[in-house]
């Protein structure tokens, strides 16, 4: 049986102070809008209705799709999908290809996310 002993295990990780200037708060929050903007434009937008129907064939059944159809299909007109995708470019043209990019373009669609899910919300809650 293994056992870790948390008490005597050598400290390997430093602890930094962070440290949010105001450029890094004013691009991850035009990140997050611009992926929630983008993800709808792509999602559900009128503008992009064209390219939705030519994928689905129109609003085919699903089983009479090609595989590959289907997977476009329901990747562009998941919103949550196409945050992902968004933010990961998004994140690519701020900070180049780097692993930076990929934790912030994955931030930048949960924060879509949120923020469509609150949104939704606030509509909801009227009268």
């Amino acid at each position: 049986q293994l056992r870790a002993d948390v008490a005597s295990a050598p400290v390997l990780v430093q602890q930094r102070k962070l440290e949010l200037n105001m450029k890094d708060i004013i691009l991850l929050s035009a990140g997050i809008l611009a992926t929630y903007r983008l993800a709808q434009l792509i999602a559900q937008d009128a503008i992009s209705e064209p390219l939705r129907a030519w994928i689905s064939k129109n609003g085919a059944p699903p089983e009479s799709l090609s595989l590959l159809r289907r997977w476009l299909a329901y990747g562009l007109m998941c919103v949550v999908c196409v945050s992902v995708w968004c933010g990961l470019t998004i994140a690519f043209v701020f900070y180049g290809l780097s692993a930076q990019a990929i934790v912030y373009g994955l931030a930048y669609s949960g924060g879509a996310v949120i923020l469509g899910s609150w949104l939704a919300a606030q509509n909801r809650s009227k009268p």
